[in-house]
C-alpha cells in the first residue's frame, strides 16, 4: 500500500544562523504542516539549514514529529529529512525513523527519496511496513 498527499506548511520561523563563516551559513528554522489524502495529521518541524551566497546550492536537515492516522491507523511517529540543492539539481530523502512509530503506527517503517520539483509531497508504504515479519531478515535490495 502506498499513501500519498499533500500537506501545507505555516509558521515558518526562521532562526538568525547561528554560525557563519566566508558567506556560508548555519541556521535554524522551525514549523508546521497540516497533511490531507490518505494521511491526515500535522506535524512539527525543526530544521537546520546551510546556505550561501549561490541561491541554487543549499541544503538542510529535518526532524518532523508526525500525528496521523493512515487508512484506519493512528499514531505517531519522526520523519528524518536529508536534502540537497546542487545549483538546481535538488534531492530529498525523508524516512521514518525506524522504532519512533507509536499506538497502531508502531513498527512503520517507509523511505522515499525523490525529486522535489516531481511530486508527490507525500509517499509512505505503511501496510508493508507494518505487516512484516517480527524477525530480521537478509537486507532487500533495491
Amino acid at each position: 500500500m502506498t499513501a500519498q498527499g499533500t500537506f501545507v506548511p505555516f509558521d515558518w520561523t526562521p532562526q538568525e544562523p547561528y554560525d557563519a563563516a566566508d558567506g556560508v551559513s548555519l541556521a535554524f528554522i522551525t514549523l508546521s504542516k497540516t497533511f490531507e489524502g490518505d494521511l491526515k495529521g500535522s506535524s512539527a518541524v525543526t530544521m537546520i539549514v546551510s546556505s550561501s551566497e549561490h541561491e541554487e546550492s543549499r541544503s538542510y536537515v529535518a526532524m518532523e514529529r508526525v500525528t496521523a492516522t493512515i487508512g484506519d491507523r493512528s499514531g505517531t511517529f519522526v520523519l528524518q529529512h536529508n536534502a540537497v540543492s546542487d545549483e538546481g539539481d535538488d534531492s530529498l530523502t525523508c524516512t521514518v525513523v525506524p522504532g519512533s512509530g507509536t499506538g497502531q503506527l508502531k513498527g512503520l517503517r517507509a523511505a522515499h527519496p525523490h525529486r522535489p520539483r516531481r511530486r508527490p509531497l507525500l509517499c509512505l508504504r505503511p501496510q508493508a511496513a507494518l505487516t512484516r515479519p517480527t524477525a530480521p531478515g537478509p537486507p532487500r535490495r533495491r
